[in-house]
């Protein structure tokens, strides 16, 4: 850590949350020494003992987590830096794993994916990583299937969105409209695409997607 200013008020504190339906309903907080942060980087350490869930009751909506607070002082303005945080289970800190961009994004693509290019959120209307194709049928006979980039942790919500941004539909270039659209035969690395509204044969379409199989 570093600031544009010093100070020794940055505080640190870890929390246990148990979620809906835990117990205990409010939160156990673990507090830390405060750190002293000077204009020039830093490294700072701090090993503790997390309190024992016996006789706790984790809830059920799967939101319970451990968490760790930076606090910063109150009616002061300054810049500070925070780089490399690490939480990690031991009695020793480890030093900070540094992971090519690509084999990040491979391994975040087991719990999040989607078609639309990187920091672009899903909605956005834009052509690029659209999946194209031109249909074959009239009415609602197309069905497409669809490989997803690598087998994810469980098999996915899937949302489509059409070119220009639409949830739930697919796009047709050619009558410039917003078509229905749905999927089945969801597995961890493929899905099927198929119409819930009418398409014209020989018509471009275009459609995103988002898979989503987060803890």
């Amino acid at each position: 850590a570093r600031a544009s200013a010093g100070f020794t008020q940055v505080n640190r504190r870890v929390g246990q949350y148990f979620g809906t339906g835990g117990s205990p309903s409010s939160s156990v907080t673990i507090n830390l020494a405060n750190i002293a942060v000077t204009t020039s980087w830093q490294k700072f350490t701090t090993t503790f003992t997390a309190p024992s869930l016996s006789g706790k009751t984790i809830g059920t909506n799967d939101n319970d987590y451990l968490d760790l607070v930076l606090g910063l002082p109150i009616n002061m303005t300054v810049d500070v830096d925070f780089a490399r945080v690490q939480l990690e289970a031991g009695p020793t800190a480890t030093p900070f794993e540094e992971r090519p961009i690509a084999a990040e994004l491979a391994l975040c693509a087991r719990f999040y994916t989607k078609s639309y290019q990187q920091g672009m959120p899903p909605g956005t209307s834009t052509q690029a990583g659209c999946f194209n194709f031109v249909a074959v049928n009239s009415g609602i006979k197309d069905r497409w299937t669809i490989q997803l980039p690598t087998s994810m942790r469980v098999i996915p919500t899937m949302t489509m969105y059409s070119r220009i941004g639409t949830a739930g539909y697919i796009y047709d270039e050619d009558a410039a409209a917003d078509i229905a659209v749905g999927t089945h035969e969801v597995a961890d690395r493929s899905f099927a695409l198929y119409a819930s509204g009418s398409f014209t044969a020989g018509n471009q379409m275009n459609v995103h997607w988002v898979a989503d199989a987060e803890l």
